[in-house]
């Protein structure tokens, strides 16, 4: 999780996220604490998509979602959600 392909200055205020389909964080970047869930009102719109991205308000604050369905493991499809949020400099 903490190898991202970014800039270190995109790095700095990304945040990467494994997620199951309710929200429950799995494994994240900067050695956050792993406990709690992730929500926003548009999650279950974006988990519906396989690949996608939207603006969003997290926190109180604006931000862009982007979201990959994990493909899962040979057979096995664990139905995880790679999520990285960053603030939204355009407000």
């Amino acid at each position: 999780m903490n190898s991202l392909p970014l800039p270190p200055e995109e790095k700095e205020v990304s945040r990467a996220l494994i997620l199951d389909d309710a929200g429950l964080i799995l494994a994240g970047s900067q050695d956050q604490i792993l406990h709690g869930k992730i929500e926003f009102a548009e999650r279950e719109m974006l988990f519906q998509q396989k690949k996608g991205y939207l603006p969003i308000q997290y926190k109180g604050s604006p931000c862009c979602a982007a979201h990959a369905l994990s493909p899962g493991f040979e057979t096995y499809s664990t139905g995880w959600h790679s999520v990285i949020t960053q603030p939204r400099m355009d407000s």
